[in-house]
């Protein structure tokens, strides 16, 4: 029951935190749109609170993306991160440009 009650509040605050990321990005004071990248890597064999090892892409119109990841273990880092380094570059093949990087979470604008 406890086990539960913790990955629904963890789950709410997740969808929670998306939503306001996702309506504080849409265009800044000066018409600039935002994008943002979030990954989320959970480690092989430790309860995870149900989440899966991924990257969340929102871009300026709350359109989202999601890129999924293995679980975290050292046979699958190289391969975590070619796909987190093809996710960035493919976000500056599509006009962003990153301006900020905090944790594994990116901010991008739109050129």
């Amino acid at each position: 029951m406890k086990t539960t009650t913790s990955k629904t509040l963890i789950a709410s605050a997740t969808l929670i935190l998306a939503f306001v990321i996702a309506s504080s990005f849409r265009t800044g004071a000066n018409g600039q749109k935002y994008a943002s990248m979030t990954v989320r890597e959970t480690t092989a064999g430790i309860p995870d609170g149900g989440f899966d090892s991924k990257i969340l892409i929102i871009y300026e119109d709350s359109k989202s993306e999601e890129i999924p990841l293995e679980k975290l273990k050292s046979s699958t880092y190289s391969a975590n991160r070619t796909k987190i380094n093809e996710a960035l570059n493919t976000m500056a093949t599509k006009g962003y440009e990153l301006v900020s990087v905090d944790n594994q979470s990116y901010v991008f604008i739109k050129k």
